[in-house]
């Protein structure tokens, strides 16, 4: 995994308002790939530290797939 750049997130933390990246665009801003384990994202990674120094923490909305019966 490459080490990501976080200038470009950081300028945006530095505004002070909330914003959310995907993905895609996360590895659009870093050059990086998105860790895939939650916990060391949200609490560990070198963007959850930055954030911490800027005030922010990070929450992560995953996909939701919900199933219901449909009505005959």
């Amino acid at each position: 995994m490459n080490k990501p750049n976080l200038s470009s997130i950081e300028s945006l933390l530095s505004t002070g308002n909330k914003f959310a990246l995907t993905e895609t665009q996360y590895h659009k801003e870093t050059s990086a790939t998105m860790p895939k384990n939650f916990y060391y994202l949200k609490n560990n990674s070198a963007v959850a530290k930055l954030a911490k120094r800027y005030g922010f923490k990070i929450e992560l909305q995953e996909k939701t797939i919900l199933f219901e019966k449909e009505d005959k």
